[in-house]
């Protein structure tokens, strides 16, 4: 709700609502947007759909797009354009993007695929339950191998790029590359406005700095979808309300996706 801050007792019921739906294993999606989100009876001739991946939690932020990609007012020239968030500092952007587009062409979803890098955030942490390090999931699964042979991937709830691709990539991980650094003192970063104040609170950072990377890169979208931040016993309606606010600032339409877990892209062959 917009005014959540005036608001409390509002705001609160409409929270544990929300970590009710998820204490029920539901499915949750959170739409936020404003008077430029396309009416049932236009008809878009050119427009992108962006999908900001962090975790995965059963394929729907993927399958959702798509379904609506197909829709009459989107179906006449809508691109989808997927961005990998990168949060292990070991892996390589160019096998992950490549193993994203391989899968995707299995699952005869036609997008375009880009790493962007994340790993001096703490973004993982804020989507999830599961706080393990990432560098010590793919290092305890290589450690474990017992040969070579590459199998198709490995889908659990609420698992990081790299670590549902994992089966996918080399052996030996190198020092990650070819990943966009464009957040510093001298990249176009700083030629993007945002209203965002800086905060000392870590995961609001995090937030602003995913709302920056949003601006740089989908900044034309018409629709941007990603995960929907962790809602657990420990998280508050304040905290939940701020970190949404954080990281939508600015962008016009924005689509929160929360999935059961369950899977719903079965096509992995």
């Amino acid at each position: 709700p917009e005014d959540w801050k005036m608001e409390y007792n509002k705001s609160e019921q409409y929270f544990e609502t929300l970590r009710g739906i998820i204490n029920l294993e539901k499915t949750l999606l959170i739409f936020k947007g404003n008077d430029t989100y396309p009416g049932s009876l236009e008809k878009l001739t050119w427009a992108t759909i962006d999908v900001w991946w962090i975790v995965y939690d059963g394929g729907l932020l993927l399958l959702l797009p798509y379904i609506l990609s197909k829709n009459r007012v989107w179906r006449y020239g809508t691109r989808l354009r997927l961005f990998a968030v990168i949060t292990n500092p070991s892996i390589v952007a160019s096998e992950v993007t490549s193993a994203i587009t391989k899968h995707l062409r299995k699952v005869r979803i036609s997008a375009t695929v880009t790493a962007v890098d994340f790993t001096t955030t703490s973004i993982v942490n804020d989507m999830r339950i599961n706080r393990s390090s990432n560098v010590e999931v793919i290092s305890n699964y290589y450690k474990s191998k017992s040969s070579r042979h590459k199998k198709s991937p490995s889908f659990s709830n609420h698992r990081t790029v790299e670590e549902v691709f994992v089966d996918l990539l080399p052996e030996n991980l190198p020092e990650m590359k070819n990943i966009p650094k464009v957040f510093s003192e001298t990249s176009q970063a700083t030629d993007v406005s945002t209203n965002i104040t800086e905060r000392s609170e870590p995961r609001l950072e995090t937030a602003a700095y995913f709302n920056r990377m949003v601006k740089i890169f989908s900044n034309e979208a018409r629709l941007v979808v990603t995960n929907m931040p962790l809602i657990d016993d420990s998280t508050d309606s304040i905290e939940f309300f701020s970190y949404v606010e954080a990281m939508s600032d600015g962008i016009d339409n924005m689509l929160l996706v929360r999935g059961a877990g369950e899977e719903v892209i079965t096509t992995y062959g």
